[in-house]
């Protein structure tokens, strides 16, 4: 099976595998932009400079929000105040594939 396929297959639902290996996810809960409501949200693959974004964080929440701020171009602020958190958690599940580690099983 090739890397393509494992990606698909492990994509949560709402969640697309993009021609350029990005991820476009739609949200169970919408929420307000600076343009409107952002109904979907587009992932890119990080790179180190994005990871390393991550370093002065405090906390996994605050990880994983530096690093969607980095990979969506949402201002911080936006997801904080304005995206449901089961929408954050499938993020951060998609993140955690991507950088190819998971959570153990059981775990949210």
């Amino acid at each position: 099976m090739d890397e393509k396929a494992r990606t698909e297959r492990k994509l949560p639902s709402g969640a697309t595998l993009n021609e350029d290996r990005s991820i476009t996810y739609k949200l169970m809960e919408p929420f307000d932009g600076v343009d409107g409501s952002i109904t979907e949200i587009r992932i890119k693959r990080p790179t180190v400079k994005d990871l390393k974004r991550m370093d002065g964080e405090n906390g996994a929440i605050g990880k994983t929000l530096s690093l969607l701020t980095a990979l969506t171009g949402i201002a911080e602020a936006l997801i904080e105040n304005g995206m449901d958190g089961a929408d954050f958690m499938v993020l951060d599940g998609i993140l955690s594939d991507f950088l190819g580690v998971g959570r153990p099983t059981g775990s949210i």
